[in-house]
């Protein structure tokens, strides 16, 4: 397969590769990207880890879907920027060698390198679940809005809503919200639905699983299926 029509990808996310938002989350559509490419694609994964034993395991990590870019993990803010950048300086010379052809991001902190990356190259951009993260930050009370982390992440979040070829949205509302607050109208804007696989999910797999918990026939379950701890639940 000849260079001119393979097409390379570079899939931006700002989560630890085991972590659940990229195990359960990322990679199914990761995987089905790639069925989808042309013979001889490739597709690098760019993840952020906790410590660097995480690193050196993931190097020796190999997938027929994609390889892995493991890069250490920063909170969002200003001491990240200097480590950011040299990532950035990194995933640019590699887009460069592979002659990747999309930029895919995965939410607007990856979006924020994937932009950057984007402003280096020329490289077209797809932001993929889309969504007001840098408020969502102020809400949960992590950040202020007066705060340098929030209006960093806010400019760059308008950055990649003006310069993304597709956006992909987890409700028809983050169209009208780019809108209103990036004074930004995609052209393409598509709203990714909310899928379970049922073979994994199936109600008959774990026959024995509420008798083991003690739960009794008549009893409701309600699953939190997010992750714990950090902004999310923890109680």
């Amino acid at each position: 397969m000849s260079e001119s029509t393979s097409h390379n990808v570079l899939v931006v996310t700002y989560w630890s590769f085991n972590d659940a938002l990229v195990q359960a989350y990322t990679l199914p559509y990761v995987r089905e990207i790639k069925k989808l490419l042309p013979k001889g694609s490739t597709i690098d994964l760019v993840t952020l880890e906790p410590n660097h034993t995480e690193i050196e395991n993931l190097r020796k990590l190999k997938d027929p879907d994609f390889n892995i870019l493991a890069f250490p993990y920063s909170s969002f803010g200003v001491r990240t920027i200097f480590k950011l950048s040299k990532i950035i300086k990194q995933l640019k010379h590699r887009a460069i060698e592979k002659k990747v052809k999309t930029i895919h991001c995965w939410c607007t902190p990856g979006g924020a390198i994937g932009y950057l990356i984007h402003r280096k190259t020329g490289i077209r951009l797809v932001l993929d679940s889309f969504e007001p993260h840098a408020e969502s930050m102020v809400e949960n009370g992590t950040w202020t809005k007066g705060g340098l982390p929030f209006k960093l992440l806010f400019r760059l979040e308008k950055k990649q809503a003006q310069a993304a070829e597709h956006l992909i949205g987890l409700t028809s509302k983050m169209r009208d919200y780019s809108s209103s607050n990036y004074n930004v109208d995609p052209k393409h804007f598509y709203v990714k639905p909310a899928c379970t696989d049922l073979h994994l999910f199936s109600k008959n797999k774990y026959p024995n699983i509420r008798h083991e918990l003690g739960i009794l026939p008549e009893d409701v379950v309600c699953v939190y299926a997010g992750k714990v701890g950090g902004i999310y639940l923890d109680d």
